[in-house]
């Protein structure tokens, strides 16, 4: 969820990632690759992915019948995504009860602010209990228990016995909380200055270390399949992951004693994949082809983090349809995805392709330039698809704004930080309404800012030349106080109020101090970018990946 602001403060960490991509099938085609045969039919149940949405999705052991190496499976891509949407952080706004017997359930460390996220996995729970898996053999870490921080992340694990006489195994379902995280989003742009992606190597560790101990307590032995699986922030995590156990394998180690598996035998189905990884690791390798990524080059959160700082991601890349990608058929592939996707419940306008380039107009004076909708026209020359200028701003604020990945780390990442943990800590709902309102804020007040920012730097700042440093970083500090307001305004509409006001002024003043830094350097595509914020979110939204697979899997025609 998210994505406009996804984009917005990690535009300054991002850049275009050329990755190999395998088509998916036309909408229409109806033929079965070779691993999607099946003996039997699959099971249809029924999945929620917040407290009341709901959807359906398919299950049948057969998915898992051939080599996980044999090809991206659509059906059982469809049925990773509805798990890995399963698995979003629930609160219970209601949970603020007696709390004096958790440490006896086996809840101690947990305190009484932590009530309402206490049975957040519920929804993991279910599914993986319909899917065959008894509620004994489901576990899951402490952070699904506690209300997320801005480094922690929520894993969750059960198997359950397939296969028949000699081919019997143990499936193991490995699920990475990639929604409802709130302040976890302040992991997802720690870079960091060397190595992989810090935030979601972090993740990734806590995450193997999870798995190891479960297979322990578990005592799982023999043969054994993992199915592994995660959406966005845990779609990075699911990736990073996978991509140790094939590398431990091929070394000749397991993740845990007794166990018998090959890289035929790991199932990573990852989506909306930010790219977490090192290029420099062979991220192709053949030891990799089990992991699948599922991206829309519309998402700018698959642009997290910069091919320019050397990242990418592990695994194949399976690239949704566009009007980029596929000119001659989309029309008609979007046609049975939005018979899809208008059905689901939270599902909205589909605005990704209304998408229109935009630029300053400096001819229309003074008065006009007051007003931050005059103060925008169409952009009909340059008129890029939202793909393709998600890619081109990727490219050219990496290459021309940040060129080191340390300049990113010793100058934003803190900021971005600060910034997520007033955004993004609250629910999935409260996040998209106060990210509509500062768009809309920015749309309605943009050229007051600029005006704002001139006055005070510009005309103000000459006539304190000789004065201290700190009365000069003052005046803009006021220029960005407009920008504090409007994170203000959107956090009241969204219905916030647990927030700190010296926090929000705070968080607005970051915003304010990248927005300029970003608006500087091309303010076309700045203001481009502000203006489509519904649509370039709603690129992001986890239900619009689902409608798209749901349209060409098998099962939902």
């Amino acid at each position: 969820m998210g994505g406009f602001l996804a984009f917005l403060i990690s535009v300054a960490t991002i850049g275009l990632h050329a990755a190999a991509a395998i088509p998916l099938p036309a909408a229409a085609d109806t033929s079965l690759t070779a691993a999607e045969t099946r003996a039997e039919e699959p099971l249809q149940l029924s999945f929620f992915y917040d407290d009341k949405a709901s959807a359906i999705c398919y299950f049948t052991p057969d998915y898992f019948s051939d080599s996980a190496l044999s090809g991206f499976h659509p059906s059982l891509a469809t049925m990773s995504l509805a798990l890995a949407m399963s698995s979003f952080g629930v609160k219970e706004e209601s949970a603020e009860d007696d709390v004096t017997d958790w440490p006896e359930k086996g809840n101690a460390g947990i305190t009484a602010s932590d009530a309402a996220y206490r049975n957040s996995f519920r929804n993991v729970k279910n599914l993986l209990m319909d899917i065959g898996i008894e509620e004994e053999n489901i576990a899951f870490n402490e952070w699904y228990k506690k209300k997320p921080s801005t480094d922690s992340i929520g894993v969750i694990a059960g198997h359950r016995r397939m296969g028949e006489g000699d081919e019997t195994y143990e499936l193991i379902a490995v699920v990475v909380r990639g929604g409802g995280y709130e302040q976890e989003w302040a992991g997802n742009f720690t870079v960091g200055a060397s190595g992989g992606h810090a935030g979601f190597e972090v993740a990734k560790e806590s995450t193997y270390a999870f798995l190891k101990e479960y297979l322990r307590e578990q005592k799982i032995a023999g043969k054994v399949k993992f199915w592994i699986t995660g959406y966005s922030r845990g779609a990075a995590v699911a990736n990073l992951l996978a991509a140790r156990m094939d590398k431990e394998w091929e070394n000749g180690q397991m993740i845990a004693p007794g166990l018998t598996y090959s890289l035929e035998d790991i199932y990573a189905y990852c989506f909306e994949t930010p790219a977490g990884a090192l290029k420099k690791n062979a991220l192709d390798a053949p030891r990799y082809q089990n992991i699948y990524n599922v991206l829309n080059p519309n998402d700018p959160t698959i642009y997290v983090a910069p091919a320019f700082f050397g990242f990418g991601r592990y695994g194949s890349s399976i690239i949704l349809p566009t009007k980029d990608s596929d000119p001659e058929d989309y029309e008609a592939k979007k046609a049975a995805m939005l018979s899809i996707y208008r059905k689901l419940p939270t599902a909205g306008n589909y605005q990704v392709d209304d998408f229109q380039m935009k630029k300053l107009d400096l001819s229309i004076g003074f008065r006009g330039f007051l007003d931050g909708e005059k103060l925008i026209k169409d952009d009909t020359e340059e008129n890029l698809t939202q793909g393709e200028f998600l890619s081109r701003y990727a490219t050219l604020i990496s290459f021309a704004y940040l060129r080191k990945r340390a300049n990113y780390a010793g100058t934003y990442e803190d900021e971005i930080r600060e910034i997520c943990s007033v955004v993004f800590g609250c629910t999935d709902e409260q996040s998209r309404v106060l990210l509509n309102e500062l768009i809309n804020q920015s749309v309605r007040h943009m050229g007051r800012f600029l005006v704002k920012y001139v006055y005070n730097v510009g005309i103000r700042g000459l006539w304190v030349t000789n004065w201290k440093k700190e009365r000069r970083e003052a005046l803009e500090d006021e220029a960005f106080s407009e920008i504090s307001g409007w994170l203000l305004a959107a956090v009241e509409k969204a219905g916030i109020t647990w927030y700190d006001e010296a926090l929000i002024d705070a968080a607005g003043k970051d915003l304010g101090d990248l927005a300029l830094a970003l608006l500087t350097r091309n303010p076309s595509y700045f203001i481009t970018l502000v203006y489509n914020g519904k649509g370039i979110a709603e690129a992001h939204y986890p239900e619009l990946c689902f409608a798209w697979l749901a349209s060409m899997d098998e099962n939902y025609r």
